[in-house]
């Protein structure tokens, strides 16, 4: 079936890990089996962990949807025994744990057994304190990570902020409403060390280890409240729903990488700014705002109906006491596909990606089971951008027409119910080659960037160091080889990617072209 529309993020409590993983069996026969066994071991202290759950869902096969599960043992170790081929989603569940997965996929033979071992690595404390301008400790103030979890300071202004995940943990001491003093001055909100604006913290790494010796001391700057009210879709005073105040930003050049089970995509705007929650009136204040150009994002999720809306304001020499957001409620977005090929008999299906990038969300209410495999989709008011996810074998998405444009890999402001038609060809390209001693490595294919996108297509190398990837529009194109799939995870990838030894590509319409790798 077509893809669900935008990737979601997906809500995880910081004390437990859910680590999703697509192992891939080739389908022979229900009654030849396998199976996967492997330690699961701890990154500090190098022990097995005991007690993870190690979960097996079938996705196909005459076992699709069949469950498999086991923990692992004192010494870390677990094995899923006579697993049908098919191919399998696992996920590992453990509290007090965070995951780092060198590759996660991976192929099973019949009467054969896979290996797979993982190292997780511990949630960790960081414990610090706030300090005034003149030192002193500052109590009742909540200090943020930038990954999620939080703390309040006591007396003597000391955090503990628990269960952080490894990586950079990003710093701020939220202030509490007060009197402006002299030419407008406050305490802002600020980052640690002691910065006013994001860009400009320290971020903590964080490795699985508690830490402490961290202090951020306030600083005062010229700025102004912002106090209002979130109204909802019917103009009534919003309880308890989130207002996020941040500063516009340009549309950063994102990248959309499509192989496996969909594609995947790196949304890193920064985003100066505070969320509080409104009080039981609907009413919120955000104590101080430095002067600029701001934008207030309103939601609520209630019974499932999730409300958004936005607003822009810009912030003077005056505090402002009137601000109104309002809400409005999901509008439907509809995704038919097409054939470019009027003699053609066969009803080729895709699916659309409505990335969301004013952090609005999108949601997927399925897709139609009979011709033209129309696509449902709801989103709330911003920008979206527009791109391909999956489509019929042997086809490919070439234009995404929008009110007679085509806005493919375009950003386009949706503000209410809207009907997009993705036409679908079947000139595509194929790119075969071989990566020198690079069996097993992956290779990754980018289309020239658009102004908002960098389009990009996978392939897994087999252990003769071959690759095929089909499907391509035609097109220009660079390939790298990379020795590990976990180039597809970092943030960094465009970078990473202009920086290797790659081969530049044409892709003809319905052309086969060979090329012949190094691995990076």
């Amino acid at each position: 079936m077509p893809g669900r529309g935008a990737l979601k993020a997906i809500p995880m409590d910081s004390a437990k890990l859910i680590l999703t993983l697509a192992v891939f069996v080739p389908l022979l026969s229900a009654q030849s089996t396998g199976s996967i066994s492997g330690v699961i071991t701890n990154t500090v202290t190098s022990g097995g962990v005991e007690g993870v759950k190690v979960h097996a869902g079938c996705l196909s096969g005459a076992t699709r949807w069949q469950d498999t599960s086991a923990f692992t043992d004192t010494a870390g170790a677990f094995r899923l025994a006579g697993l049908p081929e098919g191919r399998y989603i696992m996920s590992l569940q453990r509290d007090g744990f965070s995951a780092g997965l060198s590759d996660p996929l991976a192929t099973v033979a019949a009467s054969k057994e896979f290996r797979l071992d993982v190292k997780l690595t511990p949630l960790a404390s960081v414990q610090g304190r706030v300090i005034d301008p003149d030192g002193k400790p500052v109590a009742g103030v909540m200090v943020e990570s930038r990954q999620g979890p939080k703390a309040m300071t006591d007396e003597q202004g000391v955090f503990v902020i628990q269960k952080l995940a490894p990586g950079l943990a990003q710093l701020s001491a939220k202030v509490k409403p007060q009197p402006p003093g002299k030419d407008g001055e406050r305490l802002v909100n600020t980052y640690y060390p002691s910065v006013i604006y994001a860009d400009q913290a320290i971020s903590i790494k964080v490795q699985g280890m508690d830490l402490s010796g961290y202090e951020i001391r306030l600083r005062t700057a010229p700025a102004r409240s912002i106090r209002g009210i979130l109204l909802d879709a019917d103009g009534q005073p919003m309880p308890h729903a989130s207002v996020v105040l941040a500063t516009a930003t340009a549309t950063p050049r994102i990248p959309v990488i499509r192989g496996g089970v969909s594609p995947q995509f790196f949304l890193s705007v920064t985003t100066q700014g505070d969320r509080i929650e409104t009080g039981p009136d609907g009413i919120f204040e955000f104590p101080a705002v430095l002067e600029g150009d701001w934008v207030l994002k309103g939601s609520k999720t209630d019974s499932g109906n999730r409300q958004g809306g936005s607003t822009e304001v810009r912030v003077g020499r005056s505090d402002i006491d009137n601000m109104v957001v309002r809400l409005m409620r999901l509008f439907p977005i509809e995704v038919t596909p097409e054939s470019s090929d009027a003699q053609s008999t066969e009803t080729p299906t895709a699916g659309a990606l409505i990335l969301p990038l004013d952090g609005q969300g999108s949601a997927s209410t399925g897709v139609d089971a009979e011709p033209p495999f129309t696509q449902h989709l709801q989103g709330l008011p911003g920008r979206y951008l527009i791109g391909p996810e999956t489509a019929t074998p042997g086809y490919y998405v070439s234009a995404a027409m929008l009110n007679g444009r085509d806005v493919l890999w375009q950003v386009v402001e949706l503000s209410g119910p809207t009907a997009l038609k993705l036409i679908l060809k079947k000139d595509a390209g194929t790119l075969r080659g071989s990566v020198e001693k690079g069996g097993g490595s992956t290779v990754v294919l980018m289309a020239e960037s658009t102004t908002y996108a960098r389009f990009g297509l996978t392939a897994r190398c087999d252990p003769d160091g071959n690759f095929s990837i089909p499907d391509i529009p035609p097109g220009n194109y660079t390939a790298v080889a990379f020795q590990s799939r976990t180039i597809l995870t970092q943030r960094d990838i465009l970078t990473r990617f202009d920086s290797a030894n790659g081969k530049r590509v044409k892709i003809a319409a319905g052309a086969t072209e060979s090329v012949t790798l190094r691995v990076n």
